[in-house]
């Protein structure tokens, strides 16, 4: 039985294209669970309801991995055992990134593991599956977004952000103040993560300026005109 087309739903792990590496057809559609929330709470002795706690250390619900599995048609049942060693070979047990076709734009990550290998009819034929089960992150993440800014005389930068929080990373090639939640950060020339800096779901407003004004008395800001 020949080998088809690449169809359009297909899943690239850690840059590799399953399809046409190990010759296998991705079966349209597949599972994916929410997260499950993470929740805490305490029961209150002679009261009513319980104390929702989960919030109260991060600020933010935190969610538990989710399932997700793939299946996987092998048309070339005549070399299956072989296909079932190398593809076994490559994910099972191993973390990766990874993508779907169907969903472009985001990047997941999980471990994979091969969860069963049949036989069955397929039209006058036989045809070998493979299933894939992989224990997801909770979130799927978008590629970084990079922001160029002239921030000499200060400069407003609004930065989008989606459900999970995000800590950005600041780059300067010298002197930089930043504000951000009415909290001033004065940074040197480096690369910097800043704790107090974490983006949340929305549009975050970020000031920046690379000039500093220092060692003026009131009358230089009048004389000057500042």
């Amino acid at each position: 039985m020949g080998y088809p087309d690449h169809p359009n739903n297909r899943l690239i792990v850690n840059g590799i294209d399953l399809t046409p590496t190990f010759k296998m057809v991705l079966v349209d559609g597949y599972t994916l669970d929410p997260p499950k929330p993470k929740t805490y709470t305490v029961d209150i002795p002679g009261g009513n309801g319980k104390l929702d706690l989960t919030e109260s250390l991060l600020g933010d619900t935190a969610y538990d991995n989710r399932k997700q599995e793939f299946i996987f048609y092998i048309i070339d049942v005549e070399n299956f055992e072989k296909v079932k060693t190398s593809v076994s070979n490559f994910l099972h047990g191993r973390s990766y990134n990874y993508k779907i076709t169907m969903d472009p734009e985001y990047t997941y990550h999980g471990r994979f593991s091969v969860s069963s290998y049949t036989h069955n009819m397929y039209a006058n034929g036989r045809v070998g599956i493979i299933k894939v089960a992989i224990d997801s992150d909770p979130f799927k993440y978008k590629d970084d977004q990079i922001f160029k800014v002239d921030a000499i005389g200060g400069a407003i930068v609004y930065l989008p952000s989606g459900r999970l929080r995000v800590r950005p990373t600041i780059e300067t090639d010298g002197f930089l103040k930043v504000i951000y939640d009415h909290k001033l950060f004065t940074l040197q020339q480096g690369t910097w993560k800043i704790n107090d800096i974490l983006l949340t779901e929305g549009t975050n407003e970020i000031y920046f300026n690379s000039y500093d004004i220092r060692n003026l008395t009131w009358g230089d800001i009048k004389n000057n005109s500042i």
